[in-house]
């Protein structure tokens, strides 16, 4: 398999209902949430940032073995099922997606029993038909260093963060392309050392559910 080949970690169901939480923009000439100003939703890995209803409205629902990466589900297919039986009191609108990772930061964990773990999903290739929503980059911690963090620096140094990264970055705060993400995730292995290996996910929306 090529090294920058995605495979997929699994499936999960995020809100599409809730706007962009206040206490997430953060915008002083030292410190900024966005590195571009018309986000339109910022979406994330991170379920801190982008929330995910396994997580909150069905966590009391959910079966309790979905796979080898809880708490998405493997099974696409059975996973339509469960979400064909949910209450009609959980948030919608909200996005079946599917969440890949790569070969290579596969390779580079110090663990390889780490979250994620390399599985078999159903399917286990990206469909034509699904839609790339883009591209974030984590910590070793899973936690996301591009949507859902804080930039700080001078106000020179923090335009030329935005000139550098932001002009690559799509309405949801993704990157839209794997090439700038795989640098952005080099950039922060640098940056921050103590929170490398850094990890590239891709984030695709199968399905929406209004």
């Amino acid at each position: 398999m090529h090294s920058h080949a995605e495979w997929i970690i699994g499936f999960d169901l995020r809100e599409m209902c809730e706007p962009i939480d206040d206490r997430m923009i953060v915008s002083t000439p030292t410190a900024t949430s966005f590195l571009r100003a018309d986000v339109e939703k910022p979406l994330s890995m991170d379920t801190s940032v982008w929330a995910s209803l396994l997580e909150d409205d069905l966590s009391d629902a959910t079966p309790e073995y979905t796979g080898d990466n809880p708490p998405l589900w493997s099974s696409l297919s059975e996973l339509k099922r469960f979400v064909s039986s949910c209450p009609s009191s959980i948030r919608r609108p909200f996005l079946v997606v599917a969440l890949t990772g790569l070969q290579e930061d596969a390779e580079r964990k110090p663990d390889p029993d780490d979250w994620p773990r390399v599985n078999d999903t159903k399917p286990s290739s990206i469909a034509s038909d699904w839609t790339l929503l883009g591209y974030d980059v984590c910590s070793s911690h899973n936690e996301s260093v591009l949507t859902g963090t804080l930039f700080q620096g001078t106000e020179q140094e923090l335009d030329g963060l935005r000139n550098k990264w932001g002009t690559q970055l799509n309405r949801f705060h993704l990157f839209g392309a794997l090439p700038s993400a795989l640098v952005f995730r080099d950039w922060n292995d640098e940056q921050a050392p103590g929170d490398a290996p850094h990890t590239v996910f891709g984030l695709w929306q199968v399905e929406r559910i209004s």
